[in-house]
């Protein structure tokens, strides 16, 4: 029902009527199934740094931002593992996931987690004190679907890893795959942390701004 919907609404809408998609893997996917050519519907952030810290003086090595109360078994044995490696990590997120994450008592948890959402400035300086941050999104949308949270790391010189298999990488202006890591693979994550760690000019890449479009 939902094909034919789509193909009818295609077939009659006006010729000055253009259609999207959220990712280019998902404009892709559209566009073998209904023959129509879909353009990628920009995933812009909002927050600008006011000035931009320097790689070599950020203090967090890998920053965790997860989603769901499944992915916290991952960050915890991430994060021991990348300690051990010796690299600087930290967690934030919802109070929500970090009470309904049952786990807490059996792992390694993250020492002081920061709690979202933050105030604008706060949120600023949490990005721009990290280097890498780590998005380890186990949610079946992003297969297809974009992330603000990737644009802003960018936005704030952060260098955002996201699971193999998601559609997420595509947003970013360099090489999709040097985002990616085996979820929920630890030791995969370890290793692309390591690399891009010593590569810090990897960082250099280009964010999508709202006011690009202003």
């Amino acid at each position: 029902m939902t094909r034919a919907l789509i193909r009818w609404t295609i077939r009659e809408a006006p010729h000055n009527v253009r259609f999207s998609a959220e990712t280019k893997p998902f404009a892709r996917e559209l566009e073998s199934v209904f023959g129509y050519e879909f353009s990628v519907f920009p995933i812009f952030s909002t927050t600008v740094p006011q000035s931009y810290r320097p790689w070599n003086s950020r203090t967090v090595d890998v920053l965790f931002l997860p989603q769901r109360k499944t992915e916290m078994d991952f960050v915890a044995r991430a994060s021991s593992l990348l300690e051990r490696n010796g690299v600087s990590v930290a967690t934030a997120l919802k109070l929500e996931t970090w009470t309904r994450w049952t786990n807490r008592e059996s792992l390694d948890t993250p020492e002081s987690p920061t709690f979202l959402p933050l105030g604008a400035k706060e949120y600023e300086e949490l990005l721009s004190s990290s280097r890498v941050v780590v998005l380890p999104y186990d949610k079946p949308y992003f297969r297809w679907g974009s992330s603000g949270k990737f644009n802003e790391a960018i936005a704030h010189g952060c260098f955002p890893l996201v699971p193999q298999g998601t559609a997420i990488a595509s947003q970013s202006s360099g090489e999709s795959a040097l985002h990616e890591f085996i979820y929920p693979d630890e030791e995969s994550l370890v290793e692309v942390v390591t690399r891009v760690l010593s590569n810090p000019t990897i960082a250099d890449l280009v964010p999508i701004l709202l006011t690009d479009f202003l």
